[in-house]
């Protein structure tokens, strides 16, 4: 998939610092929904480590939840999520690169919020908390 064998190791390594592993699908749905929710909304910066738990046991009961998921090998969950792990590296370079152009900032949002629509997530509709991703209310 990438040409950097050093990628994959200094993820896990950032992962860590979140009780997340870098080979598990919930661990990188995690980091992606995070990643494209911050992004969607402009922010940057690390999450608490319990607002990441949170949703991490959001994002392992949603799995649970789709058992008709297409991932039936271990190929398959792996190709998945590198796939997001990647996207959500780039989500959040890219936010963070762009933070002081609005325009920029905007687009990215946008961008985040049409992938998540594939999902079924609605960015808009949630804020996060030490709780997970909750209902925002307004």
């Amino acid at each position: 998939m990438l040409k950097d064998p050093t990628l994959f190791p200094r993820l896990q390594a950032e992962l860590a610092r979140f009780g997340l592993r870098a080979d598990d699908m919930a661990d990188a749905y995690t980091v992606w929904w995070i990643n494209a929710w911050q992004a969607a909304h402009g922010e940057t910066g690390d999450p608490d480590r319990g607002a990441v738990q949170a949703v991490r046991a959001q994002a392992e009961r949603a799995f649970l939840a789709a058992p008709g998921l297409p991932l039936d090998d271990d190929a398959a969950k792996q190709a998945f999520s590198e796939g997001l792990l990647v996207q959500a590296v780039i989500l959040a370079s890219v936010t963070e690169q762009v933070k002081n152009d609005p325009a920029q900032l905007q687009a990215i949002g946008r961008m985040a919020r049409q992938s998540a629509r594939a999902f079924g997530l609605d960015l808009d509709a949630v804020r996060l908390t030490n709780a997970g991703f909750v209902p925002s209310g307004g």
